[in-house]
C-alpha cells in the first residue's frame, strides 16, 4: 500500500519537528500501516475502531509513555 500524506499532516509534522519531538515512532507506525502489519499494530499500539463513523475510522496510540498520549487517525 502506498501512503500519501495530507497537507494537514505535513504541517503538523513540521511543527512538531521544530519543537524537537521524536517523530521516529510516527514513522514506524506509518511503515506498519503501509506494510499491512495489523497484528503488530493491535499488540503494540492498541489499534482500535472509532464507533459511529462511516466509512470506518481507525485510531492508533503512537506513544503511551507521554501524558498526552499521541493518537494517529
Amino acid at each position: 500500500m502506498k501512503v500519501i500524506p495530507k497537507k494537514y499532516f505535513l504541517r503538523t509534522a513540521k511543527k512538531y519537528k521544530k519543537k524537537h519531538y521524536d517523530l521516529s515512532k510516527v514513522n514506524d507506525v506509518i511503515d506498519l500501516i503501509a506494510n499491512g502489519k495489523i497484528d503488530e499494530l493491535r499488540q503494540k499500539h492498541k489499534l482500535g475502531i472509532i464507533k459511529g463513523t462511516k466509512p470506518l475510522l481507525y485510531h492508533v496510540h503512537i506513544d503511551r509513555s507521554y501524558n498526552d498520549d499521541w493518537l494517529f487517525l
